[in-house]
Order: C-alpha cells, then sequence, then structure tokens
C-alpha cells in the first residue's frame, strides 16, 4: 500500500536524495520556502523543513533498506522501531498552504495581470504575466513583439505591476 514516510537526510542532501528517488520511480515532495536572504542575487528558495524529505513508496515492494541505505540519507523517521506514516491529507494540505505562501511571493501577481520590466533591456516595456515558473523567481510574461504575443522568460525581481491593469 502506497503511503507518505518521511527520510532524514544529511546536511543540505535533500535534492540528491529526491533526485535518487525519482531515478527510482518514487513520488517525493521536499516542502520549499522563499528564504529571506539573497543567493547570488536571486531570492533562494531553502527546504521548509531541512533534512526532513517525504516519499511515497509501498515499503512491502520497497523495502525499508532501500530507503536507508540511500547516499544522503541518515535514517528513515521511525517512532516506536515503526517508520512514520503521513497521512496523505496532511501532504496535501502542506501543499495548497506553501502554494498559497508562494502565490504570495509573487508580488500578488495573478495570470493576466500587466507588468513593466523595470529593469534589463526590455526596461519600460509591458508585458502580461503568464505564471510563476521556479522556486528561484522565473516567472513567464507575454511580451507583444512584432505584432504577435511572445512567451519570456525572467527573473520576477525584474518586473513591477501595473496596477488597475488587468488582461
Amino acid at each position: 500500500m502506497l503511503r507518505w514516510y518521511v527520510l532524514f537526510t544529511e546536511p543540505h542532501k535533500e535534492h540528491l536524495v529526491q533526485g535518487l528517488l525519482c531515478q527510482r520511480g518514487l513520488e517525493t515532495y521536499l516542502p520549499l520556502s522563499r528564504a529571506a536572504r539573497r543567493r547570488r542575487g536571486r531570492r533562494a528558495y531553502l527546504p521548509f523543513f531541512p533534512r526532513y524529505l517525504f516519499v511515497r513508496a509501498d515499503l512491502a515492494v520497497v523495502g525499508r533498506s532501500a530507503l536507508q541505505w540511500l547516499p544522503g540519507v541518515t535514517h528513515l523517521v521511525c517512532f516506536g522501531g515503526e517508520p512514520a506514516v503521513v497521512p496523505d491529507a496532511a501532504i496535501a494540505l502542506l501543499r495548497e498552504r506553501l502554494e498559497a505562501v508562494r502565490e504570495d511571493s509573487l508580488g500578488g501577481l495573478k495570470p493576466g495581470d500587466r507588468v513593466r520590466f523595470r529593469s534589463g533591456p526590455l526596461m519600460g516595456l509591458e508585458a502580461v504575466f503568464q505564471k510563476g515558473l521556479s522556486p528561484s523567481g522565473r516567472v513567464r510574461v507575454l511580451l507583444d513583439f512584432l505584432g504577435r504575443q511572445r512567451a519570456c522568460e525572467v527573473d520576477l525581481d525584474c518586473l513591477e505591476p501595473v496596477r488597475g491593469q488587468r488582461v
């Protein structure tokens, strides 16, 4: 039976472990939150629960040792000798709440909002916000160019909302 379990990783190895589990065809969830500080000029996203990673697996099929002995994993979180099971509803609620926080981190922009480039080679031009793309702050906008709308991927920091206008 597929259930969510929690892995405790070595420091800063959450992404490595997540990649290894995905290669094995297992579903993972690594909750990320926007960091207060910037890294290399960009807003960084860090694990919401440092060193913890959720994995959905059937332990009868995969086996505990396949998770516990994975490179970068310290141990499978257990209580009373039994692996801790996280309810599906808890994972869904966590995803929903972190997505709401992420939407707030997009400066309140919603698909269809007009934005203006405030820096870079497109400074002063207007576009239509389409969606957020990555935890690092990349977004997709539609730019009117040569009579057609073209999708561009840019840093959120390069944009400012044009208040009171929506497409």
